[in-house]
């Protein structure tokens, strides 16, 4: 049990450490550019919808372009209180259902890949944009995904639940239908044996009368007179 519990923790350690945004070397128009990246455990289409929801609900629309998309001179407070452009890109995981989210973030008008002495010279005065924070949007961005893959889940099994409601209600009232149906029968069947019974009985009675009414004859029908 101790050893069983002790690898169920290694492995959520593990995973948790595969999971932390990490710096990485990210490629855009044919550069290897400085940025960041995290996996999430959803599939691209939902990791994407959730960071432009992430972004819309913050007054931001962001633009696809070159495979990023990108969100240009925004303030993102988890990197500075200044104006950014981030480039955010999503790519499909080996693995099923994971995604791979990678980040550069450059001062505002500034592509990516760009020499220090633009960057520098773009900056000014600006505190520059601190790896820290880039983590903790990267984080936040993880945040966002999972909450969003897990909405999508339990929405899809809501309504797999409903689903499955509606047929148990069709079924239970076709059951209803199906005993009344029965019941109907049944009573019909009742019915039908005591007509036969009393119909049985009118035979009899008919039949006894019939042969009364034959003696009563000198000569019964079909006998030939001598």
């Amino acid at each position: 049990m101790k050893k069983f519990i002790l690898i169920s923790v290694s492995i959520l350690l593990f995973s948790t450490v595969m999971a932390q945004p990490k710096e990485d070397k990210i490629e855009y128009n044919k550069l290897q550019v400085p940025g960041y990246s995290v996996e999430v455990p959803v599939a691209p289409s939902v990791a994407e919808e959730a960071i432009k929801n992430r972004f819309k609900n913050s007054g931001v629309k962001g633009k696809e372009r070159k495979g990023f998309w990108e969100f240009r001179n925004v303030k993102i407070p988890e990197l500075r209180n200044a104006p950014v452009d981030a480039y955010i890109k999503i790519d499909k995981k080996s693995r099923k259902d994971n995604s791979i989210v990678s980040m550069i973030v450059t001062e505002p008008g500034v592509e990516p890949g760009a020499s220090d002495s633009s960057v520098n010279a773009a900056r000014g005065d600006v505190p520059a944009i601190a790896a820290v924070g880039a983590f903790g949007l990267l984080s936040s961005l993880q945040t966002n995904t999972e909450d969003h893959g897990l909405d999508l889940e339990l929405k899809k099994q809501d309504d797999q639940v409903k689903k499955a409601q509606k047929e148990y209600n069709n079924l239970v009232k076709d059951g209803e239908d199906l005993q009344n149906k029965a019941k109907k029968i049944q009573n019909d069947l009742e019915t039908n044996r005591n007509n036969v019974t009393k119909q049985a009985e009118e035979l009899k009675k008919q039949k006894e009368t019939l042969l009364q009414i034959q003696a009563r004859r000198k000569v019964a029908p079909g006998d030939k007179v001598n």
